[in-house]
């Protein structure tokens, strides 16, 4: 379970975050040419399940964006940026500059987000808790990292349904109650805000729900569902900072993903909803055998998976709305795995270093 709210961290209510004139002045935005992430962090109790991002330096010219190396947990985030811990973050910043940081399961249970409470006459009221929040956000900026934000998972207290994903249990079923989920959203984009300052955290990007496309990450992959999630999300997200970039719909590869692009980009331009970046995965990992506990796939070349990746570009300039708009690829590698070996291989770099030569130019 969660730890309860520390001294100094209150819960807070809805009706006490006030109006914040949350707005202008994000600045622009440029994409790495090349970006790698790091691998990351063994098991820790508290914290948010992240990936790292790494950069050349680099800028790209209106193509693909920041690309994650692979999914894992990695609770111990917030172990390895405290001071005392194992300083994994601190030791790749130091060779390699991260820009970004993009995690799973901010809104997930551990994090402890979501704490609505009876007041004095018994009555339930929406309340925040934000000390994870703080803890990993500070550690993030103390390093020089912006975070991608992922919107997701669903606290259980607020979710439809009870199916979840990985160990860590995060709910992958949509809100009960549309304006619980964005209040909570808004809440905590307002404590940003507040703490790092308007202008900062409106140039972090931030992203709607992962792979919605999979029914193991959206409850039976329901793309009707996360239209709306994005619809009602989207439009919270712009209510409080007007300047945060925005997008989605985060799927991965398979056989209906560029169908999942043009009908959101569809369902997007029919409604006038905000879009500031698409976001996609690309692995190179085909269907896989399991031999034990471990898993092996046959892999892609990278001319197939850069086509993918340029299919996707083609689609986003086929509405003139969005033509030349931001592409991001906030996740990719060989496998989507962690239990297939080839991540830890000699092959898996050079698989990976000739994704990156060609990844920027797509």
């Amino acid at each position: 379970m969660p730890e309860q709210p520390t001294a100094g961290h209150s819960v807070v209510p809805v009706g006490d975050t006030g109006a914040l004139g949350i707005g202008n002045n994000a600045g622009s935005f440029l994409l790495p040419s090349r970006s790698f992430l790091l691998e990351q962090f063994p098991h820790q109790r508290t914290g948010q399940h992240a990936a790292l991002l790494v950069v050349d330096g680099g800028h790209l010219s209106g193509g693909a964006g920041e690309l994650r190396f692979r999914q894992r947990d990695a609770q111990a985030a917030v172990r390895d940026l405290h001071p005392g811990g194992g300083g994994a973050l601190a030791m790749a910043q130091a060779e390699c500059a991260f820009t970004h940081i993009r995690g799973h399961g901010l809104f997930s249970d551990d994090m402890a987000i979501y704490q609505p409470y009876q007041d004095a006459e018994g009555n339930w009221r929406e309340g925040y808790n934000f000390t994870y929040l703080d803890r990993v956000m500070d550690d993030y900026r103390a390093q020089g990292l912006k975070p991608f934000l992922e919107l997701g998972f669903m606290p259980e207290k607020m979710a439809s349904g009870t199916q979840t994903i990985f160990y860590w249990k995060g709910n992958v079923t949509p809100p009960q109650d549309d304006a619980k989920w964005t209040a909570m959203v808004q809440a905590t984009l307002a404590h940003l805000a507040e703490r790092y300052g308007k202008d900062e955290v409106s140039t972090w990007p931030c992203e709607v729900w992962n792979e919605p496309n999979l029914s193991g990450f959206w409850e039976n992959a329901d793309e009707e569902k996360y239209h709306h999630l994005y619809a009602v999300t989207a439009k919270a997200v712009k209510d409080v900072l007007p300047d945060m970039r925005v997008g989605g719909p985060a799927i991965c590869g398979g056989a209906t993903s560029q169908d999942w692009v043009r009908n959101f980009l569809q369902f997007c331009k029919e409604n006038q909803l905000p879009l500031d970046f698409v976001s996609r995965h690309a692995y190179m990992g085909e269907t896989p055998e399991h031999r034990g506990r471990y898993l092996y796939h046959t892999m892609r070349t990278v001319d197939s998976l850069l086509a993918e990746m340029q299919e996707t570009r083609d689609i986003i300039d086929s509405f003139p709305e969005y033509r030349g708009m931001e592409m991001h690829i906030t996740e990719f590698n060989t496998s989507y795995n962690p239990f297939c070996p080839i991540h830890d291989t000699n092959l898996n770099a050079a698989y990976m270093a000739g994704v990156l030569a060609r990844m920027g130019d797509v």
